[in-house]
């Protein structure tokens, strides 16, 4: 994700709850999502897609999606990022 002065102003200092000072506008940021099982299931997961909002003031910078430390395919259409 790339910073932009809108989210700046959303996020304070730094966003999503960092307190960098100065957070300059245009840098790269880390956006993660976890998803697991619960504890208790007994059933593993087939054919999930996990979706998100990508908030205002942050750009997705394509081909950057990791899954597991890989890159991931992926769908990005008005600012809702898919993984399947």
């Amino acid at each position: 994700m790339n910073l932009t002065n809108r989210a700046r102003e959303k996020f304070g200092p730094g966003p999503l709850g960092t307190f960098k000072k100065n957070w300059p506008i245009g840098d790269n940021i880390t956006y993660t999502v976890t998803a697991a099982n619960n504890i208790k299931a007994t059933v593993s997961w087939e054919n999930v897609v996990i979706a998100d909002t990508i908030p205002l003031g942050l750009n997705f910078i394509d081909g950057s999606v990791h899954v597991n430390g890989a890159l991931a395919s992926y769908t990005f259409s008005n600012r809702i990022l898919s993984i399947s």
